[in-house]
């Protein structure tokens, strides 16, 4: 069971990783904008199709990142909510206390690792747990 100091720390660093996050997707935000301005004024200038099509790829690069950073801004938005609501240290899926060492790990995950395990050869990925 997690100590409320160990709770404590756990919620700093959500926080804290939250903050981070939304200023990373402001920044690839600005960046997406940029380059599909930049894309847009070259092929308004004629440029040869394959140097359109090369433009057109780092805005998707970028967009590929955002997407990412959104899904984990996601997970840590949810695990907070669920130290708002009590809930945060059980899993999901069995109700089991997540043990302290994963949290420490990753402290948003939301599922045991038996369970994410099962999860994981489901949805047919590499899991390390056997």
């Amino acid at each position: 069971m997690l100590t409320q100091a160990e709770r404590q720390a756990l919620q700093r660093w959500l926080e804290a990783e939250r903050e981070r996050l939304r200023g990373v997707i402001r920044e690839l935000d600005e960046e997406v904008e940029a380059l599909t301005a930049e894309a847009t004024e070259r092929a308004t200038l004629g440029d040869h199709v394959a140097d359109v099509g090369s433009d057109d790829y780092a805005p998707e690069q970028v967009l590929t990142l955002e997407r990412h950073e959104r899904a984990l801004l996601d997970q840590i938005e949810h695990a907070l909510a669920r130290l708002r609501e009590g809930t945060y240290g059980r899993c999901e899926r069995c109700g089991q206390e997540i043990p302290v060492e994963r949290l420490a790990a990753i402290p948003y995950a939301s599922l045991c690792l038996r369970c994410q395990a099962a999860v994981d050869r489901a949805a047919g990925r590499l899991s390390l747990q056997q």
